[in-house]
């Protein structure tokens, strides 16, 4: 009787620690999708700003309507979840530096920030096709070396 409730709390733990490894692969790709939505909205800012005119700050708004992005005081605040600490800080950057040109540099701008955020969107794509195998595998592994343990 001991022995399969042994079985059972091995079989738990496997699954856990699986469960626990596809988590931290789902973290990056969270952050993989929300770069790309950035770009995205990038790239309808560049077109809003080309074919709109008035402030900046309501297009802004306009264009980066979304539940998982606030804009206040002409700051983003975007949770760690979707976007690490050191892209925030590219993003606030951009917007401090928007609204000193006219519209043909604000767009240049836009483009130099549309790259930048491609290339860290590559780098979550590799890390994510990676990452992706190594923590899943590493559940597994960690769940049947603590399962063996336990039996």
């Amino acid at each position: 009787m001991i022995m399969i409730f042994k079985i059972i709390g091995g079989l738990l733990l496997v699954v856990s620690c699986w469960g626990f490894g596809f988590y931290k692969s789902y973290e990056i790709k969270v952050k993989r999708d929300f770069l790309r939505e950035i770009v995205l909205n990038l790239d309808k800012l560049q077109s809003e700003i080309r074919l709109c005119s008035g402030e900046l700050f309501p297009i802004l708004k306009r264009t980066f309507n979304n539940e998982k992005i606030s804009l206040k005081n002409k700051k983003f605040q975007i949770s760690e979840k979707y976007i690490d600490r050191k892209n925030l800080q590219i993003l606030n950057k951009m917007i401090a530096i928007l609204g000193t040109a006219d519209t043909l540099g604000e767009c240049e701008k836009i483009e130099v920030y549309k790259g930048i955020f491609k290339k860290i969107c590559d780098e979550y794509e590799k890390k994510y096709t990676a990452d992706k195998k190594v923590w899943q595998t590493l559940g597994i592994s960690g769940g049947i070396a603590a399962a063996l343990l336990i039996i």
